[in-house]
């Protein structure tokens, strides 16, 4: 295919795109996290700015190492849609609570489930988005990695935009364009804490009410490693 029917013949494909939307409310997360944990750390949990906030996400970052292991294993059990929407879901258990956190030893702990949860979804999207493409080999009879990962990037841009507009609505409608240290008020406080657990706890439920809609399941995903397994096997 030529570059533009390929682009064209992926964006047609409905099942990547109820997928792509599902992989756009993961990455709105994982774009949220560094843009609000910094002020998060220091007005929501009162410490001081620099190496606190750091930490938060380097225990985050380490922790979705042994978390990768573990959605690998569920990943076996249970599929690469079904292994996501739990990874997903844990998530949201591990996003609620934070809402109501003031100390910072009790963050850090969270942390450790963040990063465990993190793990979960790049390797999910790499897994489904595979599948996608094997299924699609079937009908093309081409491997077209290249054009779903380059449409997938399209979406991937637009929750950048999505966790820029909520930071800014949130903190402006409670003044932070006038923001004073020493003025720090409950509505503020409560509007920082939504941007590091509800609002990210809503867009993984969208994601995973996405994922419902996406029909590639495990027992999917072992017809088409039939059909394209070689013949003299």
């Amino acid at each position: 295919m030529g570059v533009f029917q390929s682009i064209w013949y992926t964006i047609k494909n409905w099942k990547f795109v109820v997928f792509a939307l599902c992989s756009t409310m993961n990455w709105y997360v994982f774009g949220m996290f560094p843009m609000i944990i910094p002020i998060y750390t220091k007005f929501a949990l009162g410490m001081p700015e620099g190496i606190y906030a750091s930490i938060l996400l380097l225990v985050a970052f380490i922790s979705s190492a042994p978390g990768v292991v573990l959605w690998t294993f569920v990943d076996r059990k249970l599929g690469s849609k079904v292994g996501f929407i739990i990874s997903q879901a844990f998530w949201i258990a591990v996003l609620i609570p934070m809402f109501f956190i003031t100390d910072y030893t009790i963050a850090l702990i969270m942390f450790v489930f963040n990063g465990i949860a993190l793990g979960g979804s790049p390797y999910f999207i790499d897994r489904n988005i595979s599948n996608i493409v094997d299924e699609d080999e079937l009908k093309t009879n081409q491997r077209r990695e290249g054009s779903y990962y380059g449409v997938h990037a399209l979406f991937v841009r637009l929750a950048a935009i999505l966790g820029i507009v909520s930071v800014t609505v949130i903190l402006s409608k409670y003044g932070w364009s006038l923001f004073n240290p020493e003025n720090v008020t409950g509505d503020l406080l409560a509007g920082l804490r939504s941007l590091v657990s509800i609002f990210p706890s809503v867009a993984l439920a969208l994601g995973i009410t996405f994922l419902l809609f996406f029909p590639i399941n495990k027992k999917t995903i072992a017809e088409i490693h039939e059909k394209t397994k070689p013949k003299n096997l």
